[in-house]
């Protein structure tokens, strides 16, 4: 089940003009209600957080006496913004936007630009996101939270680049134990050889404190599906160097070369993504499957085959890149989870975190936001969460903690039973 959720509102909005000075709103007849927005000539923007995929929606009224517009931007991972949605403004104009933000960045802006007097207000953006249901079901559910920490060559090099991701999951590591929880953490090889070189044991350390691991190969090295078995060969020995041997993997979806991953001693997958677009699967599943092999679009890889050499473990396709609204994300989500949880199967769920949903995008702004206290208040949703939400079913028996190796295990058992 689907619903409508407010991103942003005429409430909520705080408006800064192309230099980042705030714009104070105005009462005037012009408005419809409350205090509104208005310009006499250039630009204001109002930032939001952007869920990737799903479908949104912009709508407004604006007025102009000159040519104006309004857009909706999302920036990248490099900094650079684009544009995704935009309509022109003609006197008075009821503004109606869909867009459904993709690929990389999570930071987005809403942008009203005018050449003369205009004015702009009834402003909400909603996004399409899980209902909450209402469900008795007691089927057992293995749960887990797994973050994402991409590739980055100057973690090999500048050690406090590495160290601030490495606080970052500590903190969040911690707050999953305080609770029965375990962290599932999927690194690139570039960031767990930045551990044995800056913090050596730091990987041992984590494990021994019940963090999870999986190796995590990237797109531009799923070419082929010898790109693919050179890059697990890679992330594994990493792991090895460092006392670990891990047997679950984020990635190789473009090529399926499941056969060659189990050979190289992967048994299981999580946490699908087209490397291309950014996408999760289409729909959202609870029971792991084994996808056949050569199985690389999403229509094939979803289908099961017994003698598919790997096991997927399936979680949430969505995430909630805002801290604050996470708790009553993920109690929406879990409520539909349980609800299709099948009684007598292996039901597996977990929710994807990225380190750099946490942190600035601004290099020198994020030791800050891991010292000062910031990082330590975003977590505090994080506790609300699990404190309301999930140990209320963990202490009925409904939810379990795990990761995927136990998951993948879980499964593996439930299929010698079954024969």
């Amino acid at each position: 089940m689907i619903t409508e959720e407010t991103r942003l509102d005429e409430a909520s909005a705080v408006w800064e003009d192309d230099e980042g000075t705030p714009i104070a709103l105005v009462a005037d007849e012009a408005c419809s209600g409350p205090p509104c927005l208005l310009l006499t000539t250039g630009q204001a923007s109002a930032s939001m957080r952007l869920n990737r995929g799903g479908a949104h929606r912009l709508t407004a009224r604006a007025w102009s006496d000159g040519a104006a517009r309004i857009a909706v931007r999302q920036r990248g991972e490099d900094g650079s913004w684009r544009e995704i949605a935009s309509q022109d403004v003609d006197g008075t104009t009821e503004i109606d936007l869909t867009f459904s933000p993709d690929g990389t960045g999570d930071d987005g802006a809403v942008v009203f630009e005018a050449t003369g007097a205009a004015g702009l207000d009834e402003l909400a953006v909603t996004a399409e996101t899980w209902a909450a249901v209402d469900t008795d079901a007691e089927v057992p559910l293995l749960l887990g939270f797994l973050i994402h920490v991409e590739a980055d060559g100057r973690f090999l090099v500048e050690e406090d680049r590495w160290s601030v991701r490495a606080r970052l999951i500590e903190g969040l590591a911690a707050t999953l134990a305080a609770h029965g929880g375990r962290l599932g953490l999927q690194p690139d090889v570039t960031f767990v050889s930045g551990a044995e070189a800056w913090e050596p044991g730091w990987l041992a350390t984590r494990a021994a404190e019940d963090v999870s691991y999986s190796i995590h190969v990237h797109g531009e090295e799923e070419g082929e599906p010898t790109d693919v078995a050179d890059a697990i060969r890679r992330a594994r020995g990493a792991f090895q160097s460092a006392g670990l041997e891990v047997t679950d993997m984020n990635g190789g979806f473009s090529t399926g070369a499941w056969a060659r991953a189990e050979g190289l001693g992967v048994r299981s997958l999580s946490a699908y993504k087209d490397p291309q677009t950014q996408e999760s699967l289409g729909g959202a599943y609870a029971q792991p499957w084994r996808p056949a092999e050569s199985a690389a679009d999403p229509a094939s890889f979803v289908l099961h085959d017994d003698a598919g050499p790997l096991t997927y473990l399936p979680g949430s396709p969505v995430r909630e890149v805002e801290h604050a609204r996470v708790p009553e994300f993920v109690a929406r989500v879990v409520s539909q989870v349980r609800e299709n949880s099948r009684d007598g199967f292996v039901n597996t769920w977990y929710f994807v975190l990225h380190v750099d949903n946490f942190l600035p995008q601004e290099d020198d702004a994020q030791a800050a936001y891991v010292s000062s206290g910031a990082l330590a208040a975003d977590l505090e949703h994080y506790e609300r969460m699990l404190s309301e939400v999930l140990d209320p079913l963990v202490n009925a028996g409904v939810v379990t903690y795990a990761e995927p190796t136990t998951m993948a295990a879980a499964s593996e058992a439930w299929e010698a039973a079954c024969k």
